[in-house]
């Protein structure tokens, strides 16, 4: 096929708001995907000047943006226990934070209802751990 001696023929069909598939049945021996590309090649606008769903835009939903959640409260911070406990005193529920320097290490030993640590520990480890983060 020709485009050369065809392209009036395609401004022709395209004014009268023929789909591609159509175009390409009129012009016959050429696909829907060679009218496209020589019709966008050459600057001819397919779109249906008929009104047809080519000119429709389909409204998409605007999505819902829920409010976020108010942050939960803080637990009250409790205080460490008065006497720190030594790893193998540990027991499940207390407090693993190491309060000593130098060996032999000793836990706090308050209560870890959440974790590893108590609340007050806990507050300390997040806050350390956000600023080296920044």
């Amino acid at each position: 096929m020709d485009w050369g001696q065809s392209e009036g023929k395609l401004r022709a069909l395209a004014a009268r708001g023929l789909s591609a598939s159509q175009i390409a049945n009129q012009i016959g021996g050429v696909t829907r995907s060679a009218v496209i590309g020589q019709m966008k090649r050459r600057g001819i606008d397919l779109r249906n000047k008929r009104g047809g769903r080519h000119d429709t835009v389909a409204e998409l939903p605007v999505p819902v943006v829920a409010e976020p959640e108010p942050a939960p409260e803080p637990e009250p911070v409790a205080e460490p226990s008065p006497e720190p406990v030594t790893t193998l005193a540990l027991a499940r529920g207390q407090c693993k934070w190491i309060v000593t320097e130098d060996t032999p290490f000793l836990h706090c030993g308050a209560r870890a209802p959440h974790g590893p640590y108590c609340a007050e520990h806990r507050a300390r480890a997040v806050s350390k751990s956000h600023r080296d983060a920044a």
